[in-house]
């Protein structure tokens, strides 16, 4: 069959007839084989998986650049905010163990203090400040110790402002106070 002329201009022409458009795809048809139905299924349902992946993906995204945005909203910069440093702490990365208390024997005290220091020196921008220091170390203290620590506080003790001056009075207290005699016996006694 030869094919119909189209007029060029579409206002001159008329809809087709149903009888048109069978005779234009006679290979047209409306029913499909099982087959064909699995494999549309299967097509819908990848369709549908790749879609909701982009979907997730994409509110995945969102939620991301949200939440980023609040953490970039929450941090100032180091020099707006004195109490905040730049470099991590230690104990943001090590776990430091508990250090033993000093109940008030003399003889303890060396390892005591050496225990606090190392906790000042690991975490410098817990123990900025004096009070923290002094904070810190009134809660390792037990028995003597602690009474004499909460003497001073009911007191209101200056000491207590002034880290230095607390150490003064704690080493006055609590320290081996022959340990200078002991050493330099020790020195003496050394032979070659």
């Amino acid at each position: 069959m030869p094919p119909k002329p189209r007029p060029f201009f579409p206002e001159n022409t008329t809809t087709p007839s149903t009888e048109d458009i069978t005779e234009m795809n006679p290979t047209l048809e409306t029913t499909m084989s099982p087959e064909q139905e699995y494999i549309d299924a299967q097509i819908r349902t990848q369709v549908q998986a790749q879609i909701q992946a982009y979907i997730q993906a994409q509110s995945l995204a969102q939620a991301q650049a949200h939440i980023q945005s609040q953490a970039h909203s929450l941090e100032t910069p180091t020099s707006h905010n004195p109490f905040q440093h730049s470099s991590p702490s230690l104990t943001n990365r090590i776990r430091l163990p508990d250090s033993a208390k000093l109940d008030g024997k003399v003889s303890e005290y060396t390892s005591f203090i050496s225990s606090m220091e190392m906790f000042f020196w690991g975490s410098p921008e817990t123990f900025e400040l004096d009070k923290n220091k002094i904070l810190f170390v009134g809660t390792y203290l037990l028995g003597t110790a602690s009474t004499w620590i909460r003497s001073l506080i009911s007191a209101n003790s200056p000491c207590l402002e002034n880290f230095e001056m607390f150490m003064q009075e704690f080493k006055n207290n609590f320290s081996d106070p022959s340990h200078t005699i002991k050493a330099r016996r020790q020195i003496r006694n050394c032979k070659q």
